[in-house]
């Protein structure tokens, strides 16, 4: 008799002790081992299957949708009893079937169910580099929710003299150009640091410098910011990755920003923002380090501004230096639902 056996309930797909450290709060330095041991936080969830019959293949499906309409498909050797897979939407109920195929026709059907949680980011694992997940899938104070698949932050793409070994495989071009539909990569970097001229790594996508510095982005960087802005609020740019180098300070800086914007709680942005710690690109903290006051600087600039939440003093600061509230707008209907 075929049986599913895993996965159960609700599963994280990152590491362990990024997972407690979700869990628990605290310094995020408590839970961080080793920046060459955690290289990567998205880890695989495993789904697992056991018969006592010896089939030619198993063909696996899982999907979102109860019908597996557009569901993934993978087809594994008979011999085997288990799969990994990642880059799971957060807070979903997915769906699996593991079909046995036998000789003359023959086939055997087990169906399960698991639970992806809603905790923390949503981590994406890419060929060749590092530190990436997606913004999306966050509850906000207003009652909407941050959509999935539309930006994606992480590390650079391509080689540079201090990050020599990090690049896009061509595994990893797939999957950020056919499986994610990358349409716009923006750099925070100026085309000097980067190193890697005018055209993306990502095919098919367009390449746009937005210069920006983490925490100090405003209002120094104002122009850098009132540009990105307005390449999020065109839904035609979508979906969009932005990074730098490590995807840590500036990308986190302005992630911050426009999930503040979108309604995001303050605790679950710096939960977000230290995330990098289980990286390749090593700790952040927001309560320790040289970023500390950095992050403490950054906080009191959005916090001087006039509003009852944190996100009117989003806002305020971002209308401030010439963000429109069209664009405001615009994000905000290209990014959220209720």
């Amino acid at each position: 008799m075929l049986r599913i056996t895993a996965p159960n309930g609700v599963v994280f797909p990152y590491l362990n002790s990024a997972k407690e450290y979700l869990l628990h709060g605290g310094d995020v330095k408590t839970f961080y081992k080793n920046q060459f041991e955690e290289i990567n936080q998205a880890i695989p969830i495993v789904i697992g299957w056991q018969t006592d019959e010896s089939p030619l293949s198993f063909t696996v499906k899982y999907s979102t949708d109860t019908m597996l309409e557009g569901c993934n498909t993978l087809t594994v050797k008979g011999s085997e009893r288990q799969i990994g897979v990642y880059n799971l939407l957060k807070d979903a109920t997915y769906f699996v079937e593991v079909v046995a195929n036998y000789s003359g026709c023959k086939t055997e059907k087990a169906r399960s169910t698991f639970k992806t949680t809603d905790l923390g980011p949503r981590p994406i694992k890419i060929d060749g580099i590092y530190n990436t997940r997606d913004i999306g899938g966050y509850k906000c104070q207003n009652g909407f929710t941050t959509a999935q698949g539309k930006i994606f932050r992480g590390g650079l793409l391509s080689p540079c003299k201090d990050y020599e070994s990090v690049g896009l495989t061509l595994s990893g071009k797939t999957h950020m150009s056919k499986t994610l539909g990358i349409k716009t990569e923006i750099d925070l970097r100026t085309p000097q640091e980067a190193e890697c001229g005018s055209v993306s790594a990502i095919p098919d996508a367009r390449l746009i410098y937005t210069s920006i510095e983490g925490y100090d982005a405003l209002p120094d960087y104002s122009d850098g910011v009132k540009a990105l802005f307005s390449i999020l609020a065109d839904g035609n740019n979508y979906p969009v990755y932005i990074h730098c180098t490590g995807g840590a300070d500036r990308t986190g800086t302005i992630c911050y920003l426009i999930n503040a914007l979108l309604g995001v709680d303050e605790k679950t942005l710096i939960q977000d923002y230290e995330f990098t710690s289980f990286s390749y690109f090593g700790v952040r903290s927001v309560t320790d380090g040289w970023t500390k006051p950095l992050f403490e600087k950054f906080k009191r600039l959005i916090n001087g501004n006039f509003g009852d939440t944190l996100s009117e003093k989003t806002e305020n600061l971002l209308l401030s230096i010439g963000v429109t509230k069209s664009q405001i707008e615009g994000l905000r209907k290209i990014m959220t639902y209720r």
